[in-house]
């Protein structure tokens, strides 16, 4: 009895190991055939276990594997904001050579061309618009970068009323906003400052002093962007814009882009704000191009020599010391 139970029991084993090697075998044979019809690579099978989940690796990044290639923005109408457009500092109009435009730019490969206007309304020369500096970013990626873009006007003679930048497949005279172009001053030997952008609420009294100590250091002209102020303020900007200190260029109160962001401590974005505070300095330095000296200096800061000499006695001294 044991010897048949034992034969049995061989048979037994035998069919179920015969068994189990074709169902490995059928197996291998079924991937095979898979992968013949609709061949995979590695990426894609972690694709597929992962499902959604990789997608987006952290919020607010593209994922290792779904991130999608950046589409060429052949439109520069949303991507591209102008802030202003400056030309060279030159006394004789026509010996200009180029336009500088300071933008908030949220394009992807930056090339397009700058379309120049006249009197008449209708664009007369057209150019490759060169990057010429563009803001460093730090740690994070931001949508909308300061940039200068340099347009070369040394052929034209006309003179140059309006600039707008289009696409490489757009045609000027386009639906685009077009910024008018600031002609620089050009004062060799004059100190002009440049106070950034005046926003939020700002004492009216500590204006005038600030002012006040400007000219006493023999400041010819203070550059300012404004946004919203508060109305004191603002009647301090105004009286000495009259007096012929202060030169006032409007800054944008609703900024480009999907951010909801301002100055203002609870609204300020550390990496998109300060590319916002940097366009208003490249169009200061841009428009104050033309003078002998240009220091950028706050509402509320004070350069102060230990001999409280004037700003261009200190920049005729070399080696010269603050306190």
């Amino acid at each position: 009895m044991k010897t048949r139970y034992s034969k049995y029991r061989k048979v037994i084993f035998l069919l179920m190991f015969i068994s189990l090697l074709f169902i490995l075998k059928t197996n291998t044979l079924m991937n095979k055939t898979k992968q013949k019809l609709n061949p995979i690579n590695e990426i894609e099978r972690v694709q597929t276990m992962c499902g959604e989940l990789c997608k987006t690796s952290r919020v607010g990044h593209p994922g290792l594997f779904f991130q999608k290639p950046p589409k060429n923005i052949d439109s520069c109408s949303e991507a591209v904001h102008i802030i202003s457009a400056v030309t060279q500092g030159k006394r004789d109009s026509d010996l200009i050579e180029f336009v500088v435009l300071n933008v908030l730019d949220g394009s992807v490969r930056s090339n397009f061309d700058c379309c120049i206007y006249g009197d008449a309304k209708l664009s007369f020369h057209r150019v490759k618009a060169v990057v010429k500096e563009t803001y460093p970013q730090k740690r994070r990626v931001v949508s909308l970068k300061a940039r200068q873009y340099q347009c070369f006007v040394h052929n034209i003679s006309s003179p140059m009323k309006h600039i707008q930048l289009v696409g490489k497949k757009e045609f000027c005279n386009s639906s685009h906003i077009r910024q008018p172009v600031l002609y620089a001053p050009v004062k060799e030997n004059k100190f002009a400052i440049c106070a950034k952008i005046a926003y939020n609420y700002l004492n009216p009294l500590h204006l005038i002093e600030w002012f006040e100590y400007q000219k006493m250091m023999g400041v010819d002209t203070v550059l300012i962007a404004l946004q919203q102020v508060n109305e004191d303020a603002y009647a301090v900007f105004k009286y000495y814009e009259r007096e012929g200190i202060a030169i006032l260029i409007s800054f944008p109160c609703k900024l480009p882009g999907n951010i909801d962001r301002n100055f203002e401590p609870h609204k300020w974005n550390y990496h998109q704000s300060t590319h916002d505070e940097q366009v208003a300095v490249y169009s200061c330095k841009e428009i104050l191009k033309g003078f002998g000296f240009v220091a950028v200096v706050d509402l509320d800061e004070y350069i102060v020599h230990k001999n409280f000499s004037s700003y261009t006695e200190m920049f005729k001294v070399k080696n010269f010391k603050l306190v």
